[in-house]
């Protein structure tokens, strides 16, 4: 299996490939083009913000074909690490953008994350997010898939899960559910999502217990 590397200080042209990968990854993926409010200009906007808030507070995952190249990412926020916006990161410029926009794709954003909320919590508690392994994104280059790289992302957050004794938590689209659930994570609820804009799909829920935790 290739191997995995962390990337805790990426230089530009480190955080520039990881944004080509992610980009090109997400550009016909309908959850966050619709999320984006069909805007897909904002698709390496908003990779660019989860990149830094990610690496951040856990470094960004990459894997490629060969030792040194970048040809998968994936950004996880580890446990004890949320989602916190900060200025540097440009999600404030992304959220005026779709606000501006496509207001009530920004209002819908909330209904989306709070269904979402509503099937973790009574399985892992209120601030499952912040506590388990959350994967935001992972991409592999188009161009270079059915190498294992993806795989090999999921596995090491797995072998770090297993470490920690913490869960692994995935919020995405069903399209994506069986590369998760054959890396070994369970589908545990899924949500019929409807952005304002775009058509509607299924919004699904997965998570890896580690043994050790029990289910």
């Amino acid at each position: 299996m290739p191997s995995v590397r962390v990337l805790i200080a990426p230089t530009d042209a480190e955080l520039g490939r990881v944004l080509d990968v992610l980009v090109a990854a997400y550009d016909s993926e309908t959850v966050i083009i619709d999320t984006l409010g069909g805007d897909k200009s904002l698709i390496r906007p908003m990779m660019t913000v989860i990149a830094k808030l990610a690496g951040a507070v856990g470094g960004i995952h990459v894997t490629g074909v060969t030792e040194d190249s970048i040809d998968a990412a994936a950004l996880w926020f580890p446990p004890g690490h949320d989602f916190i916006p900060t200025p540097e990161s440009g999600w404030f410029e992304v959220v005026a953008k779709v606000t501006q926009d496509s207001p009530e794709v920004a209002e819908w954003w909330g209904t989306l994350f709070a269904a979402e909320h509503d099937i973790v919590e009574p399985l892992y508690g209120a601030t499952a997010e912040k506590d388990s392994w959350y994967l935001w994104s992972i991409g592999v280059d188009p161009k270079l898939e059915r190498h294992g790289l993806g795989s090999a992302l999921m596995q090491y957050a797995i072998a770090q899960a297993d470490s920690t004794g913490d869960i692994v938590l995935v919020e995405g689209g069903s399209a994506g559910a069986k590369f998760y659930e054959k890396n070994g994570l369970t589908q545990v609820g899924a949500i019929d999502a409807q952005s304002p804009k775009g058509p509607s799909w299924t919004q699904v829920v997965l998570t890896y217990v580690p043994p050790a935790r029990g289910a």
